[in-house]
């Protein structure tokens, strides 16, 4: 980038970093349940814990649960630490590293996301995008203080992945594209749409350009297949390489990445031989269908419902309130006011990059394909699950600021209609008509019914689990939201959390939570228990009270303790309250 945008790139990042860090709360109470399990992963590993050995020994003891996370999201932030740590303490070198890591990674995204509007719509829309990706708020909330899950470098990732599918003199770029695409495999699956449809980008430009996009395929192509299978190995160990594992890097996705990147460098050899759109489009079909079809056959476990063996109450009494998991309408249903902010510019993106695209020239027409496949990928996501709609936010942004740009022209006139036009589909102004559209619908229907996510007593503090600080160490059965904060706050062991590799685990937490007093006893003892703890001012109680009227925590909750407990003392203000297992 040259001229007006580097810098202001760089003083867009500042304001959002200086901003997030001086108006922000504290570091550790911002985190969500995936962040304080990467910082327990992350702490594991500087004491000694095995590159290989993800097993959470603290959660489900004594066999523990072995997480399908990556060691390569670990890594830089460890490294923070160590370098932090002789100047600033432990403590305070996991705060500043919990801080830092997310804002490092927000400057690459933004710069990427700047770069792509420019190669679309020149250096105005890439000015244009610089600003409302600094207010965007369903993207900037995985690059906060504190956010040290796979989310963000996901996002950093698929932009670069995509910006190498684009067209490119440079061959690092493509290279540099699908080393980016194989780096996100390895960390996570939930970028796999979005890398298929980079993979078919770059495959469907090259039927249509032939030998002159050739060489940029067969870098992507290589470069995804050689990365995946690299990091494959550099993660996963040789024990485990024939593991039949779908929900992390394994040989499954090795196959789908060997066929997938070796595919587009066959096609990319072929060429020569292949001189019209046609044959080549044939050529690409047939490929891709003999990899999809070689590998269903020889991974068909793969293919099937991710949440297929959670518990049922898991299902019904954490995950469908989880807000992350609701499709497009849930939250139409149970957050109006938000549902604009959060689909209403992919959207648009897609629209108006359509017209964008119809309207450029046939070789500017192929910089809008990748880009234009990754949103429609990425909003997919969205609507099936909102935790797509943050790439997806992003990424529409930087089509939007080109789209519009390019479209209004450059007279006075239309100077204002496009800046009108930005206004209005930026993330604040979003935000803003949300919120009218709340309190339109609460002034036609006051007892409206509203998602309750957190409150005063919802224990979502560092200071709320001084309660279980106090105690001797032991295992605890809690909400599974509280699971991972427990690890992370404590040192002690928990039964339940979000995770579906914790399935028998969960199981017996539930039994506990739920059941009569012949229940919880024998789940107790089966598992060992010492201590129960519960926030009644959180939204999870409210969900187990409606399930289970009598059950444990509802009586708790309504002070009815049972004679094999006994109540902790501690503050009456204080949300958590606990209760020891007599003996």
């Amino acid at each position: 980038m040259r001229y007006r945008l580097k810098p202001l790139v760089w003083v867009a990042w500042a304001a959002v970093s200086a901003a997030a860090l001086l108006g922000g709360k504290n570091v550790f109470d911002s985190m969500s349940m995936d962040d304080h399990m990467r910082l327990v992963e992350v702490r594991d590993f500087l004491n000694g814990q095995g590159w290989f050995d993800l097993k959470q020994y603290r959660l489900a003891p004594p066999a523990g649960v072995a997480m399908h996370w990556s060691r390569l999201v670990d890594l830089p932030i460890a490294g923070l630490i160590l370098l932090l740590a002789p100047f600033a303490g432990q403590h305070m070198a996991e705060a500043i590293a919990s801080a830092l890591w997310p804002l490092f990674l927000f400057l690459p995204a933004l710069a990427l996301a700047a770069w792509m509007a420019k190669r679309l719509g020149g250096e105005a829309a890439g000015l244009t995008t610089v600003l409302l990706v600094a207010v965007s708020i369903p993207a900037l909330v995985h690059f906060r203080p504190g956010a040290l899950d796979h989310h963000g470098i996901q996002i950093v990732l698929a932009l670069a992945a995509c910006a190498g599918a684009m067209p490119n003199a440079k061959r690092w770029v493509a290279l540099g594209g699908g080393f980016a695409a194989s780096l996100s495999l390895a960390i996570g699956l939930e970028m796999l749409p979005a890398i298929a449809a980079l993979l078919v980008a770059s495959g469907l430009r090259w039927a249509i350009e032939g030998n002159s996009a050739a060489r940029s395929m067969l870098d992507f192509g290589l470069a995804f297949g050689a990365g995946t299978a690299t990091f494959f190995a550099m993660t996963v160990p040789p024990s485990e390489w024939l593991a039949p594992v779908c929900d992390q890097i394994s040989a499954a996705w090795v196959a789908v990445a060997a066929f997938s990147g070796g595919g587009l460098a066959l096609l990319a050899s072929m060429s020569a031989r292949l001189q019209s759109v046609k044959a080549r489009l044939i050529a690409g079909v047939a490929v891709s269908g003999i990899a999809l079809i070689a590998v269903a056959a020889a991974f068909p476990n793969c293919l099937g419902d991710p949440y297929a063996e959670l518990d049922p109450r898991m299902v019904t009494l954490w995950l469908a309130h989880v807000s992350e998991a609701q499709n497009a309408a849930d939250i139409f249903n149970n957050m109006p006011e938000e549902f604009l902010a959060i689909y209403a510019p992919a959207f648009a993106g897609l629209m108006l990059g359509a017209v964008a695209m119809w309207r450029a020239s046939p070789e500017g027409r192929m910089n809008w394909l990748a880009p234009m496949l990754l949103l429609l990928a990425l909003f997919g996501v969205a609507l099936w699950q909102v935790r797509g709609a943050a790439a997806a936010n992003l990424l529409a942004n930087a089509i939007l600021a080109a789209a519009i740009v390019t479209l209004a022209g450059n007279t006075g006139r239309a100077r204002i209609r496009t800046i009108v036009a930005l206004f209005a589909i930026s993330s604040p102004a979003l935000v803003l008509a949300g919120q009218a559209i709340g309190a339109g619908l609460h002034a036609a229907n006051p007892a409206r019914l509203t998602v309750y996510q957190d409150g005063p007593g919802a224990c979502r503090r560092v200071a709320d689990f001084a309660p279980l600080q106090r105690v001797e160490t032991g295992l605890v059965v809690s909400f599974v939201d509280n699971g991972p904060a427990i690890l992370a706050m404590t040192k002690h062991s928990i039964l339940a959390a979000p995770y579906h590799r914790n399935g028998e685990a969960n199981k017996a937490a539930f039994d506990v939570l739920l059941g009569d007093d012949a229940l919880v006893q024998h789940a107790i003892a089966a598992n060992r228990v010492n201590y129960i703890a519960i926030c009644p001012g959180g939204p999870e109680r409210i969900n187990y009270e409606r399930a289970a009227p009598q059950g444990l925590v509802a009586r708790l909750s309504n002070g009815l303790v049972p004679p094999y407990l006994e109540p902790v003392a501690g503050d009456a203000a204080e949300p958590m309250k606990v209760f020891r297992v007599r003996r």
